[in-house]
């Protein structure tokens, strides 16, 4: 209201946003996936609940995330909406944690390894919705694969 910007304009504008990577549906193998950054507990427990919002039960979960995040509080927000973990790291970055060293917060929980974003894709089931989170930079190499894009090849040192 200060720059003079009445409430139905501002709704209006909010509805039009686009941000890609945060609650992003794309098309995959005759089924979707869903991107979202997700990379911290309150990140991961947002998607969570708006998946509950949607009606979503249990989805597979492709999962990776870069080091010196909280993993263990990650994964407790991601067990509620989890049928299985496909462990994950996005290629170009230094700070992605390899997926054997993700796998002891999500013990208990039904595990799959893929070296790359690209396998990790590979392992879902045709047809299905599924999501990919835990770390914007595999939603920045996922993102690409699933619009039939080019990716990038260079590092990212963020």
């Amino acid at each position: 209201w200060r720059l003079g910007v009445g409430e139905s304009a501002i709704r209006a504008g909010a509805a039009r946003v686009i941000w890609p990577g945060r609650l992003e549906v794309l098309p995959w193998q005759g089924g979707q996936v869903l991107l979202d950054g997700a990379h911290n507990p309150a990140g991961a427990q947002a998607l969570a609940a708006a998946l509950g919002e949607l009606g979503a039960g249990a989805l597979p979960v492709i999962f990776g995330a870069a080091s010196g995040k909280d993993v263990a509080g990650v994964a407790a927000a991601l067990r509620e909406i989890a049928s299985e973990v496909i462990l994950t790291r996005a290629q170009l970055s230094p700070r992605a944690v390899p997926p054997a060293e993700l796998a002891p917060s999500f013990a208990g929980l039904p595990l799959r390894l893929a070296d790359s974003p690209r396998e990790a894709l590979a392992l879902l089931p045709d047809g299905e919705m599924a999501v990919v989170c835990g770390s914007l930079y595999l939603i920045g190499e996922v993102r690409p694969l699933l619009l039939g894009e080019g990716t990038e090849h260079r590092e990212r040192w963020q």
